[in-house]
């Protein structure tokens, strides 16, 4: 597949920016972040992240007056991340472009965005690099071999892994629909196994893990039917006091609520959509 270099995505950003009506941010990750960090001569396309379906059907309409066409992915890695929308120019770059949600679950948060670095600034678009740290997050949770590699790249380069656990203590407990923490936990440790890296935090990262998943198998019963704490304790078969300590963690963050006795899923948790 065709690799393209930071001037060249420089180029179509420039482009992008005559072809807008009005103003947009786009964040960049991916390769392409790691293009602007140096940390890659070249990418195979750009993964943006917006804030806005309003921001998404501007940049949609920009790229097609630039005559770049729709693509339907078909292999399982482009499917898993969840894409709303996949374009390609006539060289090839692909242009895969996220709304809030990024890689099917992470939330383009308020840490990323306040992480992220100014690339490119012009009267219709600014353009984010991706921290490093968020980048490393975010290649964590895909299972394509190249981005372990990225994440040994990324690691190298030197990452502040204070700021990483702190988002992915963030996105579990803003998010309801899959277990990220487990998915993150397993990237690290095909990291380890592949180039031998220690990882600070690394027993943490598998409690939070361990607990997240625990959370998820309560709020997939509950949303099933209303469970008492005690039917609950009896159906998960872990340890009660853990049990019991993730039970009040998902009732103070408003996932779960007790009701004369009942636990039930609160209106905050849009569980297993």
């Amino acid at each position: 597949m065709k690799q393209f270099n930071r001037l060249y995505l420089e180029e179509r950003l420039e482009e992008l920016n005559q072809k807008l009506k009005c103003h947009i941010s786009l964040y960049v990750l991916g390769g392409g972040a790691m293009s602007y960090f140096g940390l890659k001569d070249s990418t195979r396309d750009i993964d943006v992240g917006l804030k806005s379906i309003d921001e998404y059907e501007k940049l949609l309409e920009a790229l097609h007056a630039l005559k770049y066409r729709d693509v339907i992915p078909k292999h399982q890695s482009y499917l898993d991340m969840n894409t709303s929308a996949v374009l390609e120019n006539r060289d090839g770059l692909r242009w895969d472009i996220f709304v809030k949600i990024i890689c099917n679950g992470l939330q383009l948060s308020e840490g990323m965005i306040e992480r992220a670095e100014k690339w490119l600034s012009y009267n219709n678009v600014e353009v984010y690099a991706v921290s490093p740290e968020d980048n490393f997050v975010f290649k964590s949770i895909t299972s394509r071999e190249r981005d372990r590699d990225d994440m040994n790249t990324l690691y190298i380069h030197g990452l502040d892994f204070n700021n990483i656990k702190s988002e992915m203590v963030w996105q579990t407990e803003n998010s309801n629909d899959r277990a990220w923490l487990a998915f993150f936990y397993l990237g690290l440790e095909e990291l380890k196994e592949k180039y031998g890296v220690k990882i600070p935090y690394f027993k943490e990262f598998y409690n939070l893990a361990c607990n997240e998943l625990v959370d998820h198998k309560i709020l997939s019963l509950v949303q099933q039917r209303p469970f008492t704490i005690d039917e609950l304790l009896k159906e998960i078969k872990e340890s009660e006091s853990w049990e019991k300590t993730r039970i009040k963690k998902l009732v103070e963050n408003k996932k779960l609520f007790l009701e004369n006795g009942i636990l039930k899923l609160s209106l905050k948790s849009k569980f297993l959509k």
